[in-house]
C-alpha cells in the first residue's frame, strides 16, 4: 500500500491532516493526489468551525508546498539529500467537489482559503431519452466478474421504465441519480433472487 511509515513519521509524530496523508502516499510510490467529494453539500450541515477547519486543511494540501510545521521540524533533522528532494517535490493535488446546484452558494464558505474553488463549473445534465436508455441496458449486458449475471431488459421493462423516469417538462430528460438508483434497486432484487 501507499501508507507504510516514511521519513515523515520522525519528523511529525501523530500527524493526521490531508497533507500528511497525501504525501506519505507520495513518498510511497502513489501518485498524484486526486480527491473526489460526492455530495459535498453535506459537509454544510456541521458546525461553522467545522467546515472552517475542513477548508483549513483543503487549502494546505493545495496551496502549502511544505508545512511550516514540517519544515521547522526538518531544518533541525538529519535528513538525508534524498529526503530532502523528496520533501520538496511538490504533490499538485485535485480536487473535486460534486454538489447539488441548488447548494453551490455553500461553497462560497470556503472561499477566504479556496479562492479558485468556482474557478472550473461544469454541470451534468439530465441525461438525452437515448442516453438514458444506453446507461440502463448497456451496464445490465456488460460481461465480467459483477454481482449479476449480465441480463437483457425487456422492451415493456426498458419502456416503463423510461416512461416513469423520464421529465414531460424537461424534453424528456432523465435525472441520472433517478436512473441509478432505480437501476440499483432492481439489480439487488436480481442479486436476491427476486427479478
Amino acid at each position: 500500500g501507499y501508507d507504510g511509515p516514511t521519513f515523515l513519521d520522525r519528523l511529525l509524530q501523530g500527524d493526521t491532516s490531508l497533507w500528511y496523508v497525501a504525501k506519505t502516499r507520495q513518498l510511497n510510490g502513489g501518485g498524484r493526489p486526486l480527491l473526489i467529494f460526492d455530495q459535498f453539500e453535506e459537509l454544510f450541515t456541521y458546525p461553522e468551525s467545522a467546515v472552517k477547519a475542513f477548508g483549513e486543511e483543503l487549502a494546505e494540501l493545495l496551496h502549502t508546498g511544505i508545512p511550516l510545521r514540517f519544515r521547522r521540524m526538518a531544518d533541525t533533522a538529519d535528513l538525508t539529500d534524498e529526503e530532502e528532494d523528496r520533501l520538496e517535490n511538490p504533490l499538485e493535488a485535485r480536487i473535486l467537489f460534486a454538489i447539488r446546484s441548488d447548494r453551490m452558494h455553500l461553497m462560497h464558505q470556503l472561499a477566504d482559503r479556496l479562492p479558485n474553488i468556482l474557478r472550473n463549473l461544469y454541470e451534468l445534465r439530465a441525461l438525452a431519452p437515448d442516453d438514458a436508455r444506453r446507461a440502463i441496458v448497456q451496464p445490465a449486458a456488460a460481461k465480467g466478474e459483477f454481482n449479476t449475471p449480465s441480463f437483457t431488459w425487456s422492451l415493456e421493462a426498458l419502456t416503463a421504465l423510461l416512461a416513469f423516469l423520464e421529465d414531460p417538462d424537461d424534453n424528456r430528460r432523465v435525472e441520472g441519480i433517478l436512473l441509478q438508483l432505480l437501476c440499483q434497486y432492481f439489480e439487488e432484487k436480481k442479486i436476491a433472487g427476486m427479478g
